[in-house]
């Protein structure tokens, strides 16, 4: 593809991730391709150019947000040299997401079912999979079930997500617990847990 066309290509990609997002926040997960269309600027026959279904395009947008926000979080752990802390911090930037990126949670929260499919988990639980696995190395994870034990963590999160979007007014705080938890079922000591999921969070990245 030449360079101009590569350019266009991917201009055109981040509209019509910016335009599903607001749409998913506006009016739902049931909002049609025609409404994206329309929001986007880009016509029905230029979306289904670029991907194959509504699905693919709701799929992907929920892989951006995360990827996004995955980026956004990681910022301030590149000088945390512990595993678990790394894991803690992420835990509750995310549980913490309706405030900062609410967008981004939105999406997320819409599109799970197609971002947690096989082809795309992988670059989901990238960042969170590298983590645990330098925490097993340094014995402060347990080394079995690792992909039911991070499927278990994410999970929680998730759900902690979805109860946050719903109801608003659920303190953020009740997140630290729940990946106190998430890291108990890392397999991480119950103390060590309790210390990193309520010790100070650091500054946050600006957004």
């Amino acid at each position: 593809m030449a360079r101009g066309a590569s350019a266009r290509s991917t201009a055109t990609t981040a509209v019509l991730f910016d335009a599903t997002r607001t749409c998913l926040e506006n009016e739902g997960p049931e909002v049609s391709i025609h409404r994206i269309a329309e929001v986007s600027g880009v016509s029905v026959g230029g979306i289904y150019y670029h991907y194959p279904s509504r699905s693919a395009l709701l799929a992907a947008t929920g892989v951006d947000c995360f990827a996004q926000f995955a980026a956004w979080a990681h910022s301030e752990l590149d000088a945390v040299d512990d595993p678990a802390l790394r894991v803690s911090i992420f835990g509750r930037r995310f549980t913490r997401m309706p405030d900062t990126h609410h967008s981004y949670a939105v999406t997320i929260w819409h599109t799970q079912r197609f971002i947690w499919s096989d082809e795309h988990r992988s670059s989901e639980e990238g960042y969170l999979e590298t983590d645990v696995r330098e925490g097993i190395a340094r014995g402060q994870f347990a080394a079995d079930l690792v992909p039911a034990r991070i499927s278990a963590a994410i999970g929680m999160m998730l759900h902690f997500l979805s109860l946050r979007l719903l109801n608003p007014r659920l303190p953020a705080k009740d997140g630290d617990d729940l990946v106190e938890v998430a890291l108990i079922a890392l397999g991480a000591d119950a103390g060590a847990a309790r210390d990193l999921a309520h010790r100070r969070l650091p500054r946050r990245p600006a957004l």
